[in-house]
C-alpha cells in the first residue's frame, strides 16, 4: 500500500493508493463522493486533457477517470491527488479518504438477487 498525505493549512488531504496486480485490464473507473455539506470544485487532468467538475453535497461522480488522472480540489495546487482509475474516494470534513477499489461483480463475486434474503 502506498500512502500520501498533503497538509494544506488546516485542511489536509489523505489518500492511500492500493496497487492491484491485474486490475489494469478491468473496465473499472474511479469514483469520487462528497460526504460534506459544501460543494467542491474539482479539476481533473488526464491523458486526454483537463476538465472541471462540480461535486455537490452528498453527490457522487462515477467514472471520473478510467486510466489514471490527477484531481485538484478547489483549484489549490497543494491540494491534489492522483487516481489510477480503479479507486473509490470520499471527501469528508475537507479530507480525501481512499475507500478501496471500485468493485464490479465478476465470476467470483456476484450481485445479490433482488428480493433475496441474506
Amino acid at each position: 500500500m502506498i500512502s500520501a498525505s498533503v497538509r494544506c493549512g488546516t485542511v489536509g488531504v489523505v489518500l492511500g493508493v492500493l496497487a492491484w496486480a491485474g486490475s489494469a485490464g478491468s473496465a473499472v473507473s474511479a469514483t469520487i463522493s462528497n460526504g460534506d455539506a459544501k460543494t467542491y470544485q474539482l479539476r481533473v487532468t488526464g491523458k486526454s486533457g483537463s476538465r472541471s467538475e462540480t461535486l455537490g453535497p452528498g453527490k457522487t461522480i462515477r467514472e471520473i477517470c478510467t486510466k489514471g488522472c490527477v484531481v485538484r480540489l478547489n483549484d489549490d495546487p497543494n491540494n491534489e491527488w492522483e487516481l489510477e482509475g480503479d479507486e473509490r474516494v470520499t471527501i469528508e470534513d475537507g479530507l480525501v479518504f481512499y475507500d478501496g477499489p471500485e468493485n464490479k461483480p465478476g465470476p467470483e463475486q456476484s450481485a445479490p438477487e433482488q428480493g433475496a434474503k441474506p
